[in-house]
């Protein structure tokens, strides 16, 4: 071979995808033309001599051996291939058997088979063994060109893959005959004529959770868009630029380009971040479901599923008889019937007996095995021929899910999933992995993770989970309602314009322009007297300073040393300040209510000061809740106010009990029986609270009353689920500058709250679920966010679902909750007591005790049955799908978080039904 041919060989070689192509193997042509359907004599034309393929062309596995980490779905081999084929126009000869390319379709359907479009004409698509009928681990490129000679047009079809340059690539035979080309065409918004460094159409956690499996399609400088590509596969333990990095053609280099324009592409080289965003890549391809008709991926069961047994309610409806366990052989074949049905794209075709029928041999997977069975199909006649679709039986009666004529899984085995996900962190890797090892132990192999994650969804959505979000004691609206987020975050990429949280305005949301920020709400107007009383509550020592005079004293002609001096003289200052503080303080609250200066007095005054006695904390708390920065109304609410004119109508011990709203009124007056000296202080307490309430009540428009609005959307794609329906919309307010703007990172979230919103908001990932809970530990609805928490999923949450506005919120956050509801909707919002739980008090060191439900629980036994933990509950039980959510797509996750609360919901409902 002369040196030119040897170089353009190598070229080639080079410019493949994998090591084991086909140029490799010599001779090709000879292999090629031994393998043709007919082989035509060149010397005796009219002989046709048909070529016998080998065991493995047929598309049976021989050796039922499983190939490592590969999403395969060995559950598809060992079929025959028993039914005819309905084309009517001559097709050329091909190697692809009509069963395999059956097999490949449906993993292509169950996206399986990966087969991703990348950018113009150029797809990326996943290996396929057609001996074991199985995906494998390598990736190749797949390019088409439309070509146009006169008024003919002709695909070209060119593939990376080793079987590329003959007629055994299931890949440009699925191209030609699914007609991928002209669905894209139609489906395609725009074409994207931008060049792109670099799509990353791959991602899967690796076992155990340790890190991510990344793969890169990347461009060449140099070379054609089909060989010049190249595959780069990223392995990591933190999902970051660290771990291991391969490249598909440059294979052992020190320094291969392709990885580093991977690098460069998304900002690894020189920082070390998980944020990929970049100009220069595209963050993920987009398969081929998004564009190509090759089915809607529905299953063929699609009737309505019965909840697991252990998880069932006595209101579920019983559609049919609860089947056993389904775990023998059955004794006759799988028969259509009249709720027999394909999952077209265009809608369910259901099956007539006018047309021809045919057996078809299935697999049904059990809990410990796999029955090989047969199941009567029927062509459909609405999905194009070369779709190869069929009318298959639903089965949900037998306990079987039928996803499509070859699969079928039993519901004891896909609800084993649901019990082991709500119960632990098990995500789907882990559950496949210990399902094959009890396949093991029975000589079967189990399906792979892919095909299984598949099944379970489909099955899933079909089960009812339904009228699970109501509390049997709470009723439809619970008067307590705790809202929480949790950061049930999916990734940032995989958001779609589907996703309407409650926050999202809409064309029935009403403007309301006469809303504006009212800054004037705290009880005390004066800044200066606020922050005086609160520092006069926190006052300095002054028994160091009388002792450090007394031992001054003893210890005659020594002289303290100048450190010792210097302590003093500062003391004494501290001390000076506050007895300044206190008698500017008094003068003050003077002009105000001279009652309340007499009580300030009384226990924070000059005379108490000396004689360092320590007033009660009752009194310390009221004077705190006085001047706190807060406005009035979280203090004194509509209620309250009610309350205060049944007392000031005849304020005697008798009626002490209408104080129990404000607690630290009511602490200060229980066991007086001369309440006189409390009078005024109630009485100018209400006269601020109702000037700043009615102040609020002129700025805003009359509430409008409720319209039902029907549910137009599914929750599935919004990802905005709650138990009642929805009544109104979040209104607009442009007279608040920044309402609905996400809080700053720099400042503190609410007013002088001690809790920084950046250190618990920001720090998340991306987006995450607000749930709302009633006091059992009841699901009553919940929320994707597509960012960080804040108020106003909590505030549009109940404006657009709850009629009248609970009596009680719970959040951690209610300090800055409080005021921003009842600014936008005082009318609404006039008699809810918002109140920060038990555990995250603690946290708001700079929050007056009005905002604590501790304060309200201390004084009125009867709010002692608040569970103010039962979001806490909720969100312990939450974290251990936090992890799997993470990874998956949102219509995925929203599915996924959906059929954990309803279990959860479950669970505790049937304790109810028992108690």
């Amino acid at each position: 071979m002369s040196q030119t041919a040897s170089r353009k060989r190598m070229r080639i070689v080079d410019d493949d995808d994998e090591e084991d192509s086909p140029l490799h193997q010599y001779p090709v042509s000879l292999k090629k033309a031994l393998k043709e359907d007919e082989w035509t004599s060149p010397t005796k034309s009219q002989r046709l001599t048909p070529a016998i393929p080998s065991p493995n062309d047929c598309g049976i596995d021989q050796s039922g051996t499983d190939i490592p980490q590969s999403p395969n779905i060995g559950d598809l081999t060992d079929l025959p291939d028993p039914l005819p084929t309905y084309d009517t126009e001559p097709q050329p000869p091909t190697l692809v058997t009509s069963h395999s390319l059956d097999l490949y379709v449906d993993a292509v359907n169950a996206q399986v088979a990966g087969f991703y479009y990348l950018e113009r004409n150029l797809f990326v698509v996943q290996g396929w063994d057609s001996a074991k009928c199985q995906v494998t681990d390598h990736w190749y490129h797949l390019e088409y060109l439309l070509r146009t000679t006169g008024h003919d047009e002709s695909l070209g079809v060119a593939c990376s893959c080793p079987a590329g340059n003959t007629l055994k690539c299931i890949h440009q035979q699925f191209f030609k005959e699914y007609q991928v080309e002209e669905d894209l065409t139609r489906r395609l918004d725009q074409q994207d004529d931008e060049d792109v460094a670099a799509h990353m159409f791959f991602q899967r956690i690796l076992p155990g959770g340790g890190g991510y499996l990344r793969h890169w399609s990347v461009r060449s400088t140099s070379t054609s868009a089909l060989r010049g590509r190249a595959i780069v596969t990223h392995t990591s333990i933190n999902a970051d630029s660290g771990g291991r990095w391969k490249c598909s053609k440059d294979q052992g280099t020190q320094r291969c380009s392709h990885i580093t324009a991977v690098k460069v592409a998304m900002g690894y080289e020189g920082r070390n971040n998980n944020d990929d965003q970049s100009s220069g890549a595209r963050l993920c391809a987009r398969p081929l479901a998004d564009f190509a008709t090759v089915g809607n991926g529905g299953a063929i069961s699609h009737l309505p599923i019965h909840p697991p047994k252990w998880a069932s309610l006595e209101s579920d409806i019983q559609h049919y008889p609860p089947p056993p366990p389904f775990r023998s052989q059955p004794s006759s074949p799988f028969l259509l019937d009249s709720s027999s049905s394909c999952a077209c794209a265009s809608g369910r075709t259901f099956y007539t007996t006018n047309r021809p029928m045919e057996m078809r041999t299935c697999r049904i997977y059990t809990t410990n095995a796999v029955l090989v069975h047969t199941v009567q199909v029927q062509r459909c006649n609405v999905c194009p021929p070369k779709r190869r679709r069929f009318i298959g039986p639903d089965l949900h009666e037998l306990g079987v899910f039928n996803f499509n004529n070859s699969v079928m899984v039993a519901h004891e085995l896909l609800d084993e999933y649901t019990s082991i996900y709500t119960s632990s962190e098990t995500p789907f890797t882990a559950f496949v992995t210990h399902v094959s090892r009890r396949y093991e132990l029975e000589g079967h192999t189990f399906m792979g993770e892919d095909l299984f994650r598949n099944v379970w969804f489909s099955y899933v959505s079909l089960q009812e989970f339904d009228n699970d979000m109501k509390c049997t004691h709470c009723g439809p609206h619970p008067e307590t309602v705790i809202w929480d987020g949790i950061t049930l975050a999916f990734s940032r990429k995989h958001l779609k314009g589907s996703l309407l949280p409650p926050t999202v305005t809409d064309k029935q949301s009403t403007k309301r322009p006469r809303t504006k920020y009212f800054p004037k709400k705290q009880l005390l107007l004066s800044k200066t007297l606020r922050k005086d009383i609160r520092s006069i509550l926190e006052a300095p020592a002054v028994g160091d300073l009388l002792e450090q005079v007394d031992d001054d004293d003893d210890v005659a002609g020594e002289s303290p040393s100048k450190k010792a001096k210097g302590d003093l003289v500062q003391q004494a200052v501290l001390v000076w300040q506050h007895l300044d503080h206190v008698e500017s303080v008094l003068a003050a609250l003077r002009s105000l209510c001279p009652q309340l200066a007499d009580l300030f007095e009384a226990h924070f005054g000059p005379k108490v000061y000396a004689n360092q006695q320590r007033p009660a904390a009752k009194f310390k708390s009221l004077f705190l809740q006085i001047a706190a920065e807060e406005s009035v109304l979280q203090m004194v609410n509509l209620t309250s106010l009610l309350e205060f004119r049944q007392f000031l109508a005849d304020p005697s011990p008798r009626n002490i009990g209408h104080l129990i709203t404000v607690p630290a009124l009511y602490k200060v007056a229980d066991g007086s029986r001369d309440l006189s000296w409390l009078y005024p202080i109630v009485r100018w307490m209400y006269g601020r609270a109702e000037e700043v309430f009615h102040t609020l009540m002129s700025m805003s428009e009359p509430f409008e009353p409720e319209v039902s609005q029907p549910e137009t959307s599914d929750w599935r794609q919004t990802g905005c689920l709650y138990s009642m329906p929805k009544i109104r919309s979040r209104p607009r307010y442009p007279g608040i500058v920044l309402d609905q703007k996400k809080d700053s990172s720099s400042s503190q979230w609410g007013d002088r709250c001690g809790k920084y919103y950046s250190t618990y908001g920001e720090k998340r990932l991306t987006g995450g679920v607000m749930v709302a809970w009633c006091t059992h530990s009841i699901c009553y609805g919940f929320h994707c966010i597509t960012e960080s928490e804040g108020r106003d999923d909590v505030f549009s949450a109940m404006v657009s679902w709850w009629p009248t506005a609970p009596k009680r919120v719970v959040y951690d956050f209610a300090c800055s909750l409080g005021p921003y509801c009842v600014l936008r909707k005082p009318h609404f919002f006039a008699r809810t007591f918002f109140a920060i739980d038990h555990f995250h008090s603690a946290g708001h060191t700079k929050c007056s005790p009005a905002s604590f439900l501790s304060e309200y629980v201390n004084v009125d036994p009867h709010l002692g049955y608040i569970n103010s933990s039962a979001a806490e509950c909720g969100n312990s039980g939450l974290k251990r799908i936090r992890k799997s959510t993470s990874y998956m797509s949102q219509d995925r996750a929203i599915m996924y978080i959906k059929v954990f609360l309803s279990v959860w919901n479950r669970l505790q409902l049937r304790r109810q039904q028992t108690q």
